[in-house]
Order: C-alpha cells, then structure tokens, then sequence
C-alpha cells in the first residue's frame, strides 16, 4: 500500500482549471466572483492552514476590537505569493461570517460573533475599479463620482461628506481628518495591492495621475498616523511586496523587481509610524499548508510508521547516505506524505526563480504534481522531489521561465532523448531530476557551488522504496548509477570536488569563470589590496571612474590617511605616531593580533601612543574568499578580453565583448562594494574596567560612506560605541577625566600643561579619539563657565574684571583667550582664582602729571561691594567670588589726605548692627588734625593725625528699604578741606522660612532642604550632608536620540548617583552625564549652617537651599 491509500486529495485539485485561481484576488472574493472553495467562508477555512502569525494577527485584532488594546497598524510582507491576500481573505471571512471560524478557533470564532454586528469593514483592493478608483476611472454612482481612494474608504465606511473636499480636488486628507473619518465606530480596512497601484499611476504620461500615483503613498502614510492616533478600535493592514531578510546579523531589504523606488518610498513612510511588521507565513508553514490545501485526510499514523522505516535504512546504509539522511529523515512523520526532500526543493525552485511566487505556485507546482502521480498507476510511499518531473508539459512550462530557459536544450537532449540509454532509466531520470531541479535555480555556471548536491544528497533526495523495488536496484546502485550518467550518458551534467549539476552552454562569461580558477590567490589578493588601498580616502565613484571625473571627496575627520594602510597578512603597524591612525587587514584577526596590533610596534615592544590605532578587518575568512574570487574574476576578464578572436568570429566577438565590459563593470562595481561592507569588524582601544587591563573594543560598521577611513569614523562615532568624540563640553571633558583618570580639572589641586592633556588622549585608551581644536574648545568652555582657568606667561585667563559703572550681566562668565595654546597650563578654577587675585588684593596708590590715582578692586556679593583683601580673610571666599563680579574702583586724590571705608555696600536685615572701619591716611607731607562726622552711628575716635583708624557703628533701620549715609572728614585753618564718603545700605525683609542660592547670608539658620539640577553639585551635596535622603526626584539621561528616564522616592542620594552613572554608561558612553535632572533632597533633621557648610556648599551650580532662622 502507497500513499494513495492514505491520503485523500480535495476534490477540486483534480480540476487543473482551478490551478490558476489558486490565489484569487480580494476583490473576487468580495464581488463573489471567485471559486466557491475561497468564496464561500467555511470551504475557505476548511482548507486554510491557520498559521502562527495569522493567528496571532486575528487575535491581535480581536483584542483592539473589544477595546482591549492592541496594535492598529499591520503591515503583511512578502515578496509575490507570500499568502499576503490569503491573509487578507481569512480576516475578511473571519469579521464577516466569524461561525465559519469555529473550524479552525472556536475561542476566536465566539469573540468574534459579538462584534459581528458592530464593527465596519472596509475593503480596498486596487486591483479592481470598482472598489478603487483613480482619477481617470472614478467610480460613478450617478449622483457624484469617486475619484480616489481616500474617497472610496469614505464611501464605504458612509462617510464621504467628511472627505468630499479632498476626493474631489485629489489632495490626500491629513491624519486629523482620517481620525474624524474613522471614530464614529470600530473600523477594520483591508489595502491590498496599493503599491502596484502608485506605480501604475506614477508612471502614466499624464501629470496629473502621476501626481495623484505620488500622493496614494501621503495617504497611505497619514492614514497609518491617524490609525495609529487613534488609540482606539480601528484596524489598518495593508500589503506590501517586500521581503525582509536576516544575513548576518543584520537585516536585507527584497524588494518585488520593477517597483524598488515606489516601495522604499512606501516602506519608509510606513517605518515612520511602525516598526513592526508580519510575515503571513514562515518557512515552517509552507509544510502545514501544502497539506491543508491538497488534502482532505492524511492517516498521520502511517507516516509516522513509514518514517521510522525510512531512518531505518538511513541508519543501516550510512556509508550512501551520511550523517544529513538521519538528520533530516527524522522530519518525515511531520512532512508526510512529502519526503523532506520535496519539500526542501520546492522551496528553492519557488524563492530562487523570480518568475515564481512563492507559496501561490508552491501550491500550483504541487496541485500538478499530486493530480500527475494520482492520475498514473505509480503508487509510491512518499512524494519525492523528483515527482516534479520538468519533462512534463504542464510542470515544464511553470519551471523553465524566460530566466532560465538556456535550460531547456538540457530537458530536449538529456533527458527526453540520453536517459532512455541509462542503464535503469527510472532510476537515472530520478536521479537526473533530482540533481536538474537543485542546480538549475542558480543559472549557468561552470563551476562547483557548495549548495551543488554531492552523491550523499543525490540518494537522500532519490531513495524510494517503491521506485528501488520496481527497478531492481539497491541503495548502492544510486552512486553507481550517478557515475554512469556523468561519464558517458548525458551532455550537460558537470562535477567538480564531488559535485553535480547541469551547464547547458558556454558563452564568455563562461570563459571568464574558467580562466578565474587559474587566477592564484596571491594575485587575486594583490588586486584586493589596491583597491582596498584606493577606497580608505577616495569615495566608490570615484574609485569606479579611475578619477576622469571630479567627485566631491569627504575628507577625515579624526583618522590620519597618511599613516593608514592595508595590509594582506598579520604584521605590527610600525607608525607610532601622535595621530590616530586606521590599519586594515585582508583576513580576520585574532584576539591576540588584534592586541598586538593595537598596543606593540613589534613583538614585546610597546607602542607609545597607545590609544591611536583602529583596525578594520573581515568578519571571517570567507568574506576574503569571496573577495578574492570576485578579483580573479576582474583579473580574468582583462586576460579574456585579449583572446576572445579564438572563440567568436567578428560578428559574436563585438556582442561579447559589449557583455564582457558590462560584466567587468558590474564585477568591479560588486568588488568594491563588498570592501566596503564585508571589511566590517572595527576594532579600537580601551581600557577594560573588570579585568583592570588595556584591551579592545569590537563593533560592525554601522552605515554606509563614501571611503572606508570615514565607514570606521561613523561606527567608532555611534553612541552605542562613543570612541571617536567629535564634540566635548567642559562638563563631559572633566567628567570624562575624572571617571577614568582621576583628574579634575575643575576641582583639583594639580595644575596641567595643555599639551599634557593632549598627550593623554594619544597614550589612554580609556579616552575616546578626538582632534585637539576639539578638546580647546572645550577648555575655552570651561573658562566661560568659571569652572578653569589659564595661565601663559604672567597673564592669568579666568574672571573678567569690569570697570567701575560698566554694566554686568546677569550672569558672570569667565574670559578665555582668544585661543588656547598647547604651552598653556591649566589651572583649576579655584588656583586660576587666587593667581588672579594676587595681582589686584592690595590697593594701590599711582601718581603722574594728571594727579594721584587710588585703585582698588571690590566684589559685588549681594549688591554689596566688599575688598578683596578683606573677603579673602573670610573662610570659603572662593565660593564667594567665584559667583560675583569684580570690579576695579579708581578715584583720584586731590587732597593732602585721603579718607577709605572698609565696606561702601553693606545688605542686612531690620534692626542689624555694622561696623564700617575708617582709615584715614596721609598724602605726601600732610601734617594736620582731620574731624570725622556722619549723618547716621556713631564715630570712635572722632578726630586725629592721619594716619590714623576709626569705627564707625550704627544699627540699620526696623523699615525695609535702601538707604545712604555720609561719613565727612573736615581740616580747618588756613586751607581748610572737606572729603566726603557714602555708605550704601540695602536692608532685606525677615523671612521664616526661604529659598536661597547661597548660604553666605544664613550663619546661624537650620538648613531644612536642597534642591539639586546638577550632577556633579549633587555628588558635592552628597559627600557633605550625609543625613540627606531623596524625599522625591527625577533624572532624565540622554545621549543622542535615547533617553532614559528616572523616578525616585525616599532612597539614599547614593542609590541615585549610582542609577544615573549605570543609565550613562548603558546608553554607549561612559563620559556623558544626565542631559536633565531634578532631585529634591530632605534632612533627616535640620543641620546648623555655620562656617564649615558654607564653604563646602557654597557656588553648587543649579542648587537651591531652603533655610529657616535658627
């Protein structure tokens, strides 16, 4: 007993008129114009395969339909014949008549009935007139014509007032106005074809409907917004003729030939709103619907049974089979009643032919076959791949397409009139058949393709018990029979290494693969090297234009071209230079030559500048391989080109040698393309923090440029890698230094020549590549930002000192110079602070023809003018100063005595008493007694010989308010003189409780609370109050287009900073800080403000203290 016996095919597969309706479109479906069997709903399901993802795409839908949420947007991928309509259909069928579904899901089925009546289905099939119109061919309903299809979906949907406007003047309507459209009610809306559909259009020679082609893909991506907008129950699926595949490790765009442009334009304004797509079916599936779809019964018990007598065989015979006719004979129970094998060549014969599409004539090709072997007197156990017969009329004609119809000498001479000369001509056409349908797929060729079936695949593919048993033969006849065939029956069958396949002619490309296998690697490998050379600076184009024409060059950014190189085999690089360099090699590197590589100018020696050199290399050997085959193929057609006279007369010699320059394009144009993506594996240096050693970094490339020195300065440049720095801030300079190296210098108490700090970013790996300008700029940032300073020669670069009554802003930023010299020193802000203000703490008294000059410097704390020589008495002046304006005072002294007030600006609050000390001294000769008096206080003593001191005293008023006060000193006698000096006094309301930014004021309050906008003042706050706890907070770390954000509640402050350095370094970089942060920190209780608090606390930046009076 054979399969026929147990496996009953559907009654329709015998009718071959049905095979071309196979696939019907929705629109038959919808008008019921199709065959019942796709028309009517549980014929449909009956012989519907429900696969993983169509499932999971009619739950999904069912979810949102309920109000359950879920996806809205549903793009179905797949190349032609993907089983995208038939997707489209079932969720047609399941919406419209959901009791059908009960055959397959009853859970599904159920949910579905209770919203059978509730939900609105459009159905937009652009292969029909009548249900999408275009500009052209309006669909006329005699009281208006529709003349697009966002008018056809308000049409349907009875809404076509909303988008009247927008049908009639052909404008695509905005996501806004499709939502209006769609909120009236749950609304499902099946695209299919709508892609074919613009490219009709576009392509028209009428301006307007190639406008209107163009604005089908603004509808298609508004409606997508809107369906997505909605946040709601309406559902949008639409299919695409796009295949996404996965090759190593990343992902390849297919598209269906003829519409690329039309379809990545479509692709992209879809990606916009969605990155998740659906394939209709996997290769997994392909099995379970050819069985659903051919046959109404399969006794799964029986191929069970005859599964287990096939590994039988396997196993016994394991010398003719091997190891793959175990492996894949233990899929036969689940394939039955196909062998794998069928399977397997089914799948090839539908994905490598382009003609061919996919799982519809997958299931055509089979229809023919079963109603073939059913309709002959063969009964065999399996169906084998060889059952696919290309001799037969009705499977030739599908198999043989214009692509490949070179074959077809091969099916009229090998196998229709050689094979009936083999020694068991069943057997050897089963054999022929096997290996044909294998390697014809992949054109001509004269060559061994490793996919090509050795005689181990042969058997596996041919053995079938009833066919060995009718021919006599043994398992061990299949090699046998094989050798027969290729030495002396047929024509065309090649083998190369233990490889069959068929080659039905010889043309100059074929001469070209011949003379490519005399190519040596050693020259096909020279010839990689200089075009690998040519493309580190030179972008593709010109490179593929041997520079005739002038293409726009990008040149490096970081990486030096005149020390990179490429190299064929492992060898140190000898540059050991202060400039970052790339070295590529033509093979995959090992770890440890790419630690030699990076770190060693020779073995044992190392390299100075050790964070300078990046490597570019292959992902494996095969990547070289394949480079180096497509150079032997460049070598080879220079050396056909001379010798074409010995194989075409002039006539053929002008057609080939067209084809051979246009093959020699297409190959040079393949070989530098795959330089630039098969040399992919970027390594760099950097200092490992768990082994605590220098080591490397790994990353593919990451986007495509046009040299490959500029390919390696993306993929170092992508956040996810964060080597090469193109721009720095001070901040993430200093923050960088001090994480990695322990060098602030901001804060520290070490000074630093610039060109060290240079030196560091060539000899550290734990610091990224960046150009010199770059860390300059960053410094001449730091200086703005008060946080260091400069120091060349004398001259000291921190704080601007402005002149008496010159306006200051708001803000006080520091003064950089011009520009940044690598003999510069670095001075942290509060060294480059105290140099600075040794030039300016004492007063100065200068004299010329003009008369005598007394200058001296103040510090606007608070409206208060204070000397610096006084403020710097005062514990944590730093923080003091650093914040406020200097200001240089210049008076000139006309009389023989001058008269200065230690303070001129004083703020307090009612009721306060101030000292003010007055000093009076001597100018010249000045002998006599000066009287001092003031307008407010007290004055003690009140009169003497300069010099002299005195205090005076007052208490500021109980009422808020500015005023002034004098102080006058009188000489009588003879020439009697009056200076008069004015005391400016701001007195501030009491408050209970307030919000400061500075501490200065507040000796004696509580501090209560803090609040903290900055990284590096929180890690301050931290370290100082150690009873703070995070009573609530935020931290929002960006780098790039990722944030990460934070949310705290009653944690330690350490819990947080240690939360924002791992989101830091999580998100590609190890020297970025949080783009935004807000913590609000609570004392466990309240902390006495005193000297110690203030100094350590004062000039946080973007920190506020809440205070009460103690």
């Amino acid at each position: 007993m054979g399969v026929k016996d147990h496996a009953i095919p559907w009654e329709d597969l015998y009718d071959p008129s049905l095979d071309e309706a196979l696939a019907p479109s929705l629109y038959e479906v919808y008008f019921k114009e199709g065959p019942q069997i796709y028309v009517e709903p549980k014929e449909f399901f009956k012989r519907t395969y429900l696969s993983t993802s169509m499932r999971n795409i009619l739950n999904s839908i069912t979810n949102v339909l309920e109000g359950k949420g879920g996806r809205n947007l549903y793009p179905l991928f797949s190349l032609y014949g993907g089983g995208k309509t038939h997707t489209l259909i079932t969720i047609y069928h399941a919406i419209k008549s959901p009791e059908a579904l009960i055959l397959k899901d009853k859970n599904l089925a159920e949910r579905l009935m209770k919203l059978k009546d509730k939900v609105r289905l459009a159905i937009l099939d652009c292969d029909s007139d009548r249900l999408v119109p275009n500009p052209a061919r309006p669909i006329d309903l005699g009281i208006r014509k529709i003349r697009t299809i966002w008018g056809a979906l308000a049409e349907q949907l009875g809404r076509y007032d909303i988008l009247r406007s927008e049908d009639q003047t052909l404008i695509p309507p905005t996501p806004e106005t499709l939502r209006k459209l769609l909120e009236a009610s749950p609304t499902v809306i099946l695209i299919d074809e709508v892609a074919k559909y613009s490219a009709r259009l576009q392509q028209s020679s009428e301006r307007q409907l190639q406008n209107y082609g163009r604005a089908v893909m603004t509808f298609i991506e508004n409606l997508s917004k809107a369906i997505t907008g909605t946040g709601s129950n309406s559902i949008l699926l639409i299919t695409l003729p796009i295949e996404i595949k996965e090759e190593y490790g990343r992902q390849r765009l297919l598209f269906e030939p003829g519409m690329e442009e039309i379809l990545r334009a479509i692709f992209r304004r879809i990606e916009r709103v969605t990155s998740t797509y659906d394939r209709p079916l996997t290769v997994e599936d392909v099995v379970k619907v050819l069985k659903s779809r051919m046959f109404k019964n399969v006794n799964q018990s029986v191929g069970i049974s005859i599964g287990n007598r096939y590994l039988g065989t396997y196993s016994s015979e394991r010398e003719i089979f091997r190891e793959k006719g175990i492996r894949e004979g233990g899929k036969i129970s689940d394939h039955y009643p196909f062998h794998p094998a069928y399977i397997n060549t089914l799948y090839d014969l539908v994905t490598r032919i382009r003609e061919l599409e996919k799982t519809r004539d997958a299931i055509k090709l089979t229809r023919k076959v079963i109603r073939k072997l059913w309709e002959s007197g063969e009964n065999p156990s399996l169906i084998m791949p060889w059952h696919i017969d290309p001799t037969v009329d009705e499977i030739g004609n599908l198999l043989i397409t214009r692509s490949l119809k070179e074959f077809q000498v091969v099916l009229e001479r090998d196998f229709k009139e050689r094979l009936k000369g083999a020694s068991k001509p069943r057997l050897a056409k089963a054999i022929a058949t096997s290996i044909f349908l294998k390697t014809y797929i992949y054109g001509v060729t004269v060559k061994a393709e490793r996919v090509f079936p050795t005689k181990e695949d042969v058997a596996f593919h041919v053995y079938e018990e009833v066919l060995m048993q009718n021919e006599n033969s043994r398992t061990v006849d299949i090699p046998d029979v094989l050798d027969e065939l290729y030495k002396s029956t047929l024509l065309y069958l090649q083998e190369q290494d233990g490889r069959y396949w068929f080659s039905p002619l010889l043309n100059v490309i074929e001469l070209v693969e011949e003379e490519a296998r005399r190519v040596n690697d050693a020259e096909a490998l020279s010839e990689v090297k200089e075009y690998t050379t040519e493309l580190l600076t030179k972008p593709l184009e010109q490179v593929l234009r041997a520079t005739r024409r002038r293409v726009r060059r990008e040149a490096p950014q970081i990486l030096d071209p005149r020390f990179s190189q490429v190299l064929e085999s492992f060898e140190h690089p000898a540059v050991d230079e202060a400039s970052y360099t790339l070295i590529t090699y033509l093979k995959p590197l090992t770890g440890e030559e790419i630690l030699e590589a990076i770190y060693n100018v020779s073995t044992g020696k190392p390299r100075a500048y050790k964070n300078t050199i990046c490597l570019l290399h292959p992902e494996s050997g095969d990547a070289v391989r394949m480079l180096m085959e497509q150079a032997k193929h460049l070598i080879a057609c220079d050396r056909v080109s001379h010798e074409l006279d010995r194989f075409f007369d002039e006539e053929m010699k002008t057609v080939a040698n067209r084809k051979l320059n246009e093959y020699k394009s297409g190959v040079l144009d393949r070989l530098l393309r795959n330089i630039l993506t098969r040399l992919n594996q970027v390594e760099y240096p950097i200092f490992d923090p768990r082994t605590n050693r220098e080591y490397y970094g790994s990353s593919r490339t990451k986007t495509a440029a046009l040299s490959l020195i500029r390919l390696v300065e993306e993929t170092l440049a992508e956040r996810d890698v964060g080597k090469i720095a193109r721009e720095l801030t001070f901040d993430r300079l200093n923050y960088m230094l001090k994480e990695r190296l322990g060098i602030d210098l901001s804060g520290g108490e070490r000074t630093i020549p610039v060109s060290e700090l240079l030196s560091y970013f060539y000899t550290n790996p734990r610091l990224p590549f960046t150009k010199p300008e770059t860390v300059k700029e960053a410094l001449e940032d730091g200086i703005t930002k008060l946080m260091m300073g400069i120091q060349r020669g004398e001259d000291i670069f921190y704080k601007r000192i402005y002149r008496d009554g010159e306006e200051i802003p708001l803000t006080e930023t520091g003064k950089p110079p011009t520009t940044i010299e690598d003999t510069d020193i670095i001075l942290p802000w509060r060294i480059a602070l105290d140099k600075l203000l040794e030039n300016i703490r004492e007063e100065r008294v200068t004299a010329d023809l003009t008369g005598k000059r007394r200058i001296w410097h103040v510090v606007r704390v608070e409206g208060e003018d204070i000397k610096i020589a006084e403020l710097m008495e005062r514990e944590g002046y730093h923080d003091i100063i650093k914040p406020s304006p200097i200001i240089r005072k210049e008076i000139t002294i006309l009389e023989d005595f001058d008269v200065i007030l230690s303070r001129e600006t004083i703020t307090e609050r009612p009721g306060t008493p101030i000292e003010i000390k007055v000093e009076v001294k001597p100018i010249g000769e000045f002998r006599g007694e000066v009287k001092l008096s003031t307008t407010r206080g007290e004055i003690n003593p009140r009169s003497g010989r300069p010099p002299f001191e005195s205090r005076w005293t007052l208490t500021t008023p109980k009422e808020v308010g500015e005023y002034t006060y004098r102080l006058t000193a009188t000489v009588e006698g003879a020439k009697p003189k009056v200076v008069d000096r004015t005391l400016s006094l701001r007195v501030r309301p009491e408050e209970a409780h307030l919000w400061t930014e500075s501490l200065h004021d507040y000796v004696g309050y509580e501090l209560e609370e803090v609040e903290v906008e900055d990284y590096n003042s929180l890690m301050r706050v931290i370290t100082v109050l150690d009873e703070a706890w995070v009573s609530r907070g935020e931290a929002s770390v960006r780098y790039g287009e990722s944030t990460i954000k934070l949310s705290f509640k009653d944690v330690e402050p350490t819990v947080v900073a240690q939360l924002v350095k791992d989101s830091s370094e999580y998100l590609g970089s190890m020297y970025i800080q949080p783009e935004e942060l807000s913590i609000q920190l609570k004392l466990r209780k309240p902390v006495k403000i005193g000297r110690r608090e203030i100094t350590q606390l004062e000039g946080l930046e973007k920190t506020r203290y809440k205070v009460r009076k103690g």
